[in-house]
């Protein structure tokens, strides 16, 4: 098999009530294409055809703790008023994009934001609500922020692992908390 998911070769089996495959897929691959192809009379019925995304175990141990760390070290320094320690929280290209649709992007530009913009105001009480991973490389994270003062929001971030620097902030985008 290849990486992508095409067959080099048939599957071939006498009579079976049950086949299952497991193939890698490449980490770009847009289209998954699942058929069946009859070289002689026959008959095929597909129940159902599953596709799941990298098992918890593979990661590991450590990264829910790394990704908790990083959210506790970007509310310290958003608490503290540190608009250059809360931007290198977030990658390079990181991106806010706020609730009125503002999005800053690049971490220069994140850095003036929480230095001086409106957004970098108000201590607030930072909780991680669930962690999801995408692949071994890449999770959202549901969060919530209490305000001293102003309305709670609800917070997404898309946190980004990359060999060099470990996990950062790609995208952030608060919500008013219902």
């Amino acid at each position: 098999m290849e990486y992508g998911g095409r067959a080099d070769e048939a599957i071939t089996s006498t009579h079976w009530n049950f086949y299952q495959v497991n193939v890698p897929i490449y980490q770009r691959a847009v289209y998954l294409e699942v058929g069946v192809q009859l070289n002689h009379l026959g008959t095929v019925w597909m129940d159902s055809v599953s596709l799941s995304t990298q098992p918890r175990s593979v990661r590991p141990p450590n990264d829910d703790e790394a990704i908790r760390a990083l959210m506790s070290a970007f509310a310290a320094a958003r608490n503290a008023g540190d608009g250059r320690v809360t931007a290198e929280n977030y990658r390079e290209d990181g991106e806010y994009l706020a609730m009125d649709g503002t999005r800053v992007t690049g971490r220069d530009a994140l850095e003036r934001m929480w230095t001086a913009g409106p957004y970098g105001g108000g201590p607030a009480t930072r909780t991680v609500e669930k962690i999801d991973f995408v692949s071994a490389s890449i999770a959202f994270v549901r969060g919530r922020a209490e305000f001293e003062t102003g309305p709670a929001r609800s917070e997404t971030f898309v946190v980004v692992r990359d060999s060099v620097r470990g996990w950062k902030i790609q995208l952030h985008e608060p919500a008013i908390a219902k």
